[in-house]
């Protein structure tokens, strides 16, 4: 009772009805008064006229007439009037003795009637606006539904802010919105899953034409040269091992997408994995004469996976080793301070141009002009989503000549 005592619309109802019956009752009080005082104005005219003709029959009776209408009468002398006007034909279930009394009967009778009839209208008209709307927001409900059934998933309700039609309203409107939502990011997937699986055609189909023409030319025996032979070997070694790392790259990254990597997190000094990633691509700056440093002003512990962080690590690196020309520098600086850890990774290379910075975190995206046109298009990718999986995030800052700055940082707060 109590929970349906707090609906708004049921109080509304009750309220209302409660307005509409006081002013009924107002409107049935005034009538009755008005009423009461007419047969009470009949009454007296009626006394009046008998005391009249009693006193014009025996004027040495005056007083006692007027006294016998104006005094209270005892008990005995209503008992005997009772008697005597029963003798006459005068019946107390009827108002047949005085015509105001009739009047003032017959007039009661009317106006309760009429009374109620007008309450009843009232409560009809009011009942059936009230839960009319009521049945209104309904049937909007229901015709929403039907909209989002066939494909209107956009379809938002009026919100009705109280009470349980809001509380629908707000519940529909959350699950249009989810739906939505759902459909999109399903939409999003399906485009994605297709530019993927496009991408990883292309990438794959330059690898598998070379392996298919150098397996052709060794099967026909065209090529009598062993060192034409080799080299023919040795480029399809390097094919496939393109190939190999593509396909575990891939791999790795569709583990990170759906969530499906369990990451080992130990607290770790954040320097000595940047410091392993670096000795890893040691042949790679090392041929191009490039120094690569590393400063930390204290050592910086932090909760990550340091297999995971190492990869994320070495492919930003290398990316800085590849768009940095020979005899060029590398700066590495890892900062502590109490709610982060920052590493900040540093060249002084070819940078990138404004129209590329937007989408180098994007995969598969390979940019144009100085970039290095064997790039699959995959490592920062995938730096940026173990970074994001390891509770960090990471930033770029460069310009066409002026080098490039990768800035990673992991919050404390937001480890487990």
């Amino acid at each position: 009772m109590k929970d349906i005592l707090k609906n708004p619309e049921i109080m509304k109802v009750l309220q209302l009805n409660f307005i509409v019956a006081v002013i009924f009752s107002l409107v049935l009080y005034i009538f009755l008064d008005r009423m009461a005082i007419n047969a009470n104005n009949g009454l007296i005219k009626t006394n009046g006229a008998a005391m009249e003709t009693l006193i014009e029959a025996h004027p040495d009776m005056k007083d006692e007439v007027v006294r016998a209408f104006t005094k209270k009468p005892t008990k005995e002398m209503l008992e005997k009037g009772i008697e005597l006007s029963n003798q006459y034909g005068f019946d107390q279930s009827e108002y047949n003795l005085n015509i105001s009394l009739k009047t003032f009967h017959n007039q009661l009778i009317i106006l309760t009637f009429s009374i109620f009839i007008l309450y009843f209208l009232f409560n009809v008209l009011l009942i059936s606006s009230q839960f009319g709307s009521v049945f209104m927001k309904i049937n909007e409900v229901h015709e929403g539904a039907q909209k989002i059934i066939n494909g209107n998933y956009s379809l938002r309700l009026n919100d009705y802010r109280e009470g349980e039609l809001g509380k629908l309203s707000a519940s529909f409107n959350r699950m249009s919105s989810i739906i939505e939502n759902t459909l999109n990011n399903l939409k999003e997937e399906k485009i994605f899953l297709k530019n993927m699986m496009q991408d990883i055609s292309h990438q794959l189909k330059t690898p598998l034409s070379s392996l298919k023409i150098f397996n052709e030319l060794l099967l026909n025996q065209n090529i009598k040269d062993e060192d034409t032979m080799d080299e023919f070997l040795h480029e399809s070694k390097k094919q496939l091992d393109k190939m190999e790392w593509l396909i575990i790259n891939l791999l790795k990254m569709a583990r990170l997408d759906a969530g499906a990597i369990d990451f080992k997190n130990e607290k770790r000094s954040i320097e000595e994995t940047v410091c392993e990633s670096i000795s890893l691509l040691k042949p790679m700056y090392t041929l191009k004469n490039q120094k690569v440093s590393v400063e930390s002003t204290d050592k910086a512990y932090f909760k990550h996976d340091k297999k995971w962080l190492l990869e994320a690590f070495s492919n930003i690196i290398k990316n800085c080793i590849e768009h940095t020309g020979d005899n060029g520098e590398i700066k590495i600086h890892v900062y502590r301070s109490p709610i982060m850890v920052k590493v900040t990774i540093e060249d002084n290379g070819s940078g990138i141009s404004k129209d590329d910075l937007p989408h180098i975190f994007e995969r598969f995206y390979k940019g144009k002009g100085v970039y290095n046109k064997s790039s699959t298009g995959i490592g920062l990718s995938m730096a940026k989503s173990i970074i994001e999986n390891q509770g960090g995030f990471i930033t770029v800052k460069s310009a066409v000549s002026a080098g490039t700055i990768f800035n990673i940082v992991f919050l404390y707060e937001q480890q487990k």
